[in-house]
C-alpha cells in the first residue's frame, strides 16, 4: 500500500512555491530539438522535486502536489525516465500555448488522438491562437463536450494513463494525479475516444486558416 501513493505534498504554500514568476513558457518561440530547454518548458525538474516512482506494469500511483504542474509536463518527465512515446490518446478540457506547441511536436513522431472540450471551439481571437496553432501544424483534434483531463501513451510495453485535475496548462492550485501503467485502461480510453469522436463530436465553429 505504502508504494502506490506519494503525496508529493509540502506543509506549507509558501516559499518555494513563485507561481507568477514568468515562466519559459512565456517565450513566442520554442525549440523542441533542445531537449534542456524542452525539460525547462515542461517543468521537469519540478516533476522531479516530487520523487515519485514512475509505475511498472499493472502499477499505479497518487499524488497530490502543491506545484504548478500540468499533466503535459508529467507526461514529458516519463517519456523522459522510460523512452519515446509511440501513440498517445489526450482529453483536453482547456490548453494554453505552450501544451499546443508541445502537442504539436508529439504529433510528428507519435500516432496522436486528441479530444478538446467544445470551449475552445470558438472564433474568439483567445481561443483561436490555440486552434490555429493545431491547423498549421496538421493536428486533428476532435470537439466534445468534455471536462476530463486524461493523457493515455503507449511506451515499449508500458500503457500509461494520466488523470486527476491537471490540466493542460499550469495552474497554481492544489493538484491531483492518478498514474496508471495498464493496457486494460489504454484500450478502455482508445475505445472511449472512439465512441465519442463518432457519436459526440462537434463540427469546428471557426473558419480555416
Amino acid at each position: 500500500m505504502e508504494d502506490q501513493f506519494n503525496w508529493g505534498f509540502e506543509d506549507e504554500l509558501g516559499g518555494k512555491n513563485q507561481f507568477v514568476k514568468k515562466h519559459a513558457a512565456s517565450d513566442a518561440i520554442i525549440d523542441f530539438s533542445d531537449q534542456m530547454k524542452v525539460d525547462e518548458l515542461m517543468r521537469f525538474e519540478i516533476v522531479k522535486s516530487l520523487n515519485f516512482k514512475v509505475p511498472r506494469p499493472g502499477e499505479n500511483i497518487f499524488a497530490i502536489t502543491t506545484k504548478a504542474i500540468s499533466l503535459m509536463d508529467v507526461m514529458n518527465y516519463i517519456e523522459n525516465e522510460i523512452g519515446k512515446i509511440s501513440e498517445a490518446i489526450v482529453f483536453f478540457y482547456t490548453i494554453n500555448d505552450k501544451a499546443a506547441r508541445y502537442i504539436c511536436e508529439l504529433s510528428k513522431r507519435a500516432n496522436l488522438k486528441i479530444i478538446i472540450s467544445d470551449l475552445m471551439n470558438s472564433q474568439r481571437q483567445k481561443e483561436r491562437v490555440i486552434t490555429q496553432i493545431f491547423d498549421e501544424n496538421n493536428v486533428n483534434i476532435v470537439f466534445c463536450h468534455n471536462h476530463s483531463k486524461i493523457a493515455s501513451f503507449k511506451i515499449g510495453e508500458n500503457y500509461f494513463t494520466l488523470t486527476g485535475s491537471m490540466n493542460a496548462g499550469n495552474n497554481a492550485r492544489i493538484e491531483s494525479i492518478e498514474i496508471m501503467n495498464s493496457k486494460k485502461m489504454y484500450d478502455f480510453i482508445n475505445q472511449t475516444f472512439t465512441v465519442f469522436s463518432e457519436k459526440f463530436s462537434i463540427n469546428k465553429r471557426y473558419a480555416e486558416s
